[in-house]
């Protein structure tokens, strides 16, 4: 689904940048455009770890995490 031009609710959560996990809120994206992809789409324990798993032993997803 698409929001193209929405603001978006107050969030704070943890986004994996450079090889680490950092806190992210909307206030980071003021003043921004910005792109919001979430994935897995669910929220198993387990999911982020496999995320994280596949970054980290994956060489084409090293490069761009």
């Amino acid at each position: 689904m698409s929001l193209i031009n929405t603001k978006i609710k107050p969030f704070k959560n943890q986004a994996f940048k450079n090889g680490e996990f950092i806190e992210v809120t909307e206030k980071d994206t003021e003043g921004r455009w910005s792109v919001f992809f979430f994935y897995p789409l669910t929220s198993l324990s387990y999911a982020r770890l496999n995320w994280v798993t596949l970054l980290t032993t994956t060489k084409s997803c090293r490069s761009w995490a």
